[in-house]
């Protein structure tokens, strides 16, 4: 039997059908590789609209050169009847493997990575494209992801004169609240339905969900973004946070760029893995350690305590490379004096006994300090023994010298033990949950709420005091919080004044990629003292008022210390800021 053909294409099989186009696997004779043929359905040929739509994706596509932009091969019409030839990627979509649940976080890290590269590329020439979602991510057998299905982009600089008059455009559970009230759009939609993406693919669900697209909408709008830790409890803290910043409901408090997002992703997952483990020193640097101590190399061999002292590089912080101190104390906490990360140096046993040192993160003392009441919460078979460790949980964490880690782990911890069967080991958990300040406390604000209903009474009062007192300490928080900055820019001191009600972006203007920082840079001789385009950020968290460095190619410094990529520090009134080497004073009002 002969295999049907479209022109010269030999078609295999359907691969999809959608409301535009009908796609098909299909052979090229000519060039003998398989490929992705995409045809418009007869019944939209004398749809100019539809034709036009078509066209322009293939414009578009043409247009892109990128490794994670499916290539065009050819475009043209066979019998009046356009289509579309690109490559064929034989590995399915982002659909498939997000119908089997959560991804792993190594292979969430490497999607967003490409896929935002590849959305950076066309924003950068700008081409929106306003339909992002796990249908339209596609993968090669490398396992390599591409962004397809262009057939709504919009290009920036044009109207919407090729779309429907007043329709709104894109897929209800991706999009972006400003495409829901039919505004004008730029790449951070894209951004928003990246982090609705990436939300998908750390907890194996969408973050809204209605029975009508219409309700659907409406939660884009108006509900907050669920937290993740809810949905997925052993995800790294910071992913929330992430997240949030993703799908911000106002797009001046999103990324600026999708690699941005990607940026801070990795970063969030990475630091994780240092929250338990061992620093392990490289050959160079045993020596920096001395003679007390036994260590293992990089290369995985033990050094004996009598290696000969020998120059080296020193050791450094896990979070931000800083050099730590060579005269660290065996087993005493102390903090990365660049960006406050809280180590601790251990000692060797004796040789024999095959104990490794290093440099730990958090302090062992802390872990071990909770380890035993965090055991007894969660698997001691008495009530009252759970019950007596959530009451001392919750009175240790308020202690100041339990860092911030520790008691945001304490909090996940808590909220899975408000599903203790016993109502009264319930009742002391949601008590335990009140002491957190608010940066802490918030995460538990949804699993509080859900308490409301449970079906003993003594419980249900204490959910309603903690969630007051929670909702107190934050109007306390945000009451006391600075409202505004005046900075002083430059040598001469211009003078701007901005509000902390939102995030305020440092930088350079780029009209081409759409970035225009709340403080413009660009005339403050910005290109040649070394900042980005989008350099750094300063927003208030808590109470205080932080500033982050977005990845700069020339460094964000306090007082003169450089800081981490995307680690935020606290700033403090009348502090020196320098943005590559253009000078910012800071007045906190």
């Amino acid at each position: 039997m002969e295999p049907r053909k479209f022109g010269r294409y030999e078609i295999k099989s359907e691969l999809g059908r959608g409301g535009m186009a009908t796609v098909y696997h299909a052979h090229d004779p000519r060039f003998r590789r398989d490929v992705a043929l995409k045809v418009l359905p007869r019944e939209f040929l004398h749809d100019t609209t539809f034709r036009a739509r078509f066209e322009r994706e293939a414009q578009t596509l043409a247009s892109l050169e990128h490794s994670a932009i499916v290539p065009v091969y050819d475009f043209g019409e066979e019998d009046g009847q356009p289509f579309l030839v690109m490559r064929f990627l034989s590995d399915g979509n982002l659909i498939d493997r997000l119908n089997k649940g959560p991804l792993p976080l190594s292979q969430v890290v490497r999607i967003v990575s490409q896929v935002a590269s590849g959305l950076d590329e066309a924003h950068g020439q700008g081409i929106i494209h306003r339909d992002l979602k796990p249908d339209n991510i596609l993968f090669d057998q490398h396992q390599d992801a591409f962004i397809t299905d262009f057939g709504i982009a919009k290009l920036a600089a044009e109207s919407n004169s090729i779309t429907m008059a007043n329709a709104i455009i894109g897929t209800p559970a991706y999009m972006s609240p400003e495409q829901v009230n039919g505004e004008e759009v730029d790449g951070r939609s894209d951004i928003y339905a990246l982090g609705v993406i990436v939300f998908e693919m750390l907890t194996g669900q969408l973050p809204y969900e209605a029975s009508t697209p219409v309700g659907l909408l409406m939660k884009h709008i108006t509900e907050p973004v669920p937290h993740i830790l809810t949905l997925n409890p052993d995800l790294p803290l910071d992913c929330a946070a992430v997240v949030a910043q993703a799908m911000a409901k106002d797009r001046d408090e999103r990324y600026a760029t999708a690699t941005d997002l990607s940026t801070a992703l990795s970063a969030a997952i990475v630091q994780s893995k240092f929250s338990h483990d061992t620093i392990i020193a490289s050959d160079e640097e045993v020596a920096k350690i001395g003679a007390s101590t036994h260590v293992t190399t990089k290369s995985g061999s033990d050094v004996a305590p009598s290696v000969p002292a020998v120059e080296s590089e020193p050791l450094t912080c896990p979070n931000c490379n800083a050099a730590l101190p060579d005269d660290l104390v065996p087993n005493q906490q102390f903090e990365c004096t660049q960006c406050g990360l809280a180590l601790m140096m251990t000692e060797s046993e004796p040789a024999q006994q095959g104990k490794k040192a290093g440099v730990e993160s958090p302090s062992r003392m802390a872990e071990e300090a909770f380890r035993t009441l965090v055991e007894t919460l969660l698997n001691d078979g008495d009530p009252q023994a759970r019950s007596n460790s959530a009451k001392t949980l919750g009175r240790l964490c308020q202690e100041a010298e339990v860092k911030a880690p520790i008691r945001a782990g304490i909090v996940k911890i808590l909220i899975k033990a408000l599903a203790d069967p016993e109502p009264e080991v319930r009742f002391r958990v949601a008590e335990a949950l009140s002491k957190f300040s608010y940066e802490f406390a918030q995460l538990a604000t949804e699993p509080l709420t859900l308490l409301l209903e449970d079906a003993d009474e003594k419980v249900r009062q204490q959910v309603q005091i903690s969630l007051q007192k929670i909702d107190e300490r934050h109007a306390q928080e945000v009451s006391a919080a600075p409202s505004f900055l005046r900075l002083g820019i430059g040598e001469y001191g211009r003078e701007v004044e901005v509000s902390l009600d939102k995030t305020i972006h440092l930088g350079r203007s780029d009209p081409t990629s759409a970035i225009y920082p709340e403080v413009d840079l660009t005339d403050d001789d910005g290109l040649d003292r070394g900042v980005s385009r989008s350099h750094a950020r300063i927003l208030r968290r808590n109470g205080n008022v932080i500033v982050e460095d977005l990845g700069s190619a020339n460094g964000t410094f306090i007082n003169g210390q450089r800081l981490p990529p995307r680690v935020p520090k606290a700033l403090q009134d009348n502090d020196q800021l320098h943005l590559g080497t253009l000078p910012i004073e800071v007045k906190i009002r």
